[in-house]
C-alpha cells in the first residue's frame, strides 16, 4: 500500500448528494443512453471528473473491490476513495465491482472484467469510463428494455474497438456489463440488456 498524502473533501450533505447522485444513475440506467446531469458539487482530483468521482461517492463502500486505470491510480485520488469510501484497490480487473477508466485508451479489454455468471449475473461488474463528450462525436444506436424503439447517443471519444467489444458481450445476457460514460458531471448508460449498433 502506498502512503497518501491529500484528502479532498466529499459531498456538501452525504445523505441528500449521495441520494441524488444515485437517483440520477437509476434515471440514466432505466433510459440507456440519456444524458443526466448529476449535479454534483464534490471536489475531486485529476484525471477524475466531478461526475465520476459523485458515482465512486454514491456508489462505493468498504465491500466493493475497485480497479483504477494507471492514471487515476495516484495518491490524490486513492487518498479520498480510501477516506470516504473505504473501497479495496485492486490490480487485476476481473477482481473488480467497479472499474474506472480515465479515458479509453486506459480502460481494460471489456471481457477481462467480471462478467457475472448463469447464477449470479447481478455480480458483473459496472465499468465506469470517462469519455471526451456527451451529446457529441460519434452517434451509436441503442435498442432493448427502457428505450421505445431505438435510442440514439453521440459519444466522443470511443473507438471503434469499444463497441465491437460491447457488441461481443451481448450473446451472454443476462451475464455481461453495465458501463456508465461520464462527461464531466453528466452521466449516460449502456446496461448489458442493451443491444449496441455502432
Amino acid at each position: 500500500m502506498r502512503p497518501t498524502a491529500t484528502v479532498l473533501g466529499g459531498f456538501r450533505h452525504p445523505v441528500h448528494d449521495s441520494q441524488r447522485v444515485f437517483r440520477g444513475v437509476l434515471d440514466a440506467m432505466a433510459h440507456p443512453g440519456r444524458i443526466v446531469g448529476l449535479d454534483a458539487v464534490v471536489a475531486t482530483a485529476a484525471p477524475l471528473y466531478r461526475g465520476t468521482m459523485a458515482l465512486l461517492l454514491a456508489l462505493t463502500d468498504l465491500e466493493t473491490p475497485l480497479w483504477l486505470s494507471p492514471s487515476a491510480d495516484n495518491d490524490a485520488v486513492l487518498g479520498a476513495i480510501r477516506f470516504h469510501c473505504g473501497s479495496p484497490i485492486v490490480a487485476d480487473p476481473s477482481r473488480a465491482a467497479f472499474a474506472v477508466a480515465a479515458n479509453a485508451a486506459e480502460r481494460p479489454r471489456l471481457d477481462a472484467l467480471d462478467l457475472g455468471s448463469d447464477l449470479y449475473p447481478e455480480r458483473a461488474a459496472t465499468l465506469i469510463l470517462q469519455v471526451d463528450g456527451l451529446g457529441v462525436g460519434r452517434e451509436i444506436v441503442l435498442a432493448g428494455p427502457g428505450i421505445d424503439g431505438t435510442a440514439r447517443l453521440a459519444v466522443d471519444g470511443l473507438d471503434e474497438a469499444f463497441w465491437i467489444e460491447r457488441k461481443a458481450l451481448e450473446i451472454l445476457f443476462p451475464r455481461g456489463l453495465d458501463v456508465i460514460l461520464v462527461d464531466g458531471e453528466a452521466v449516460a448508460t449502456v446496461p448489458r440488456s442493451t443491444a449496441v449498433e455502432a
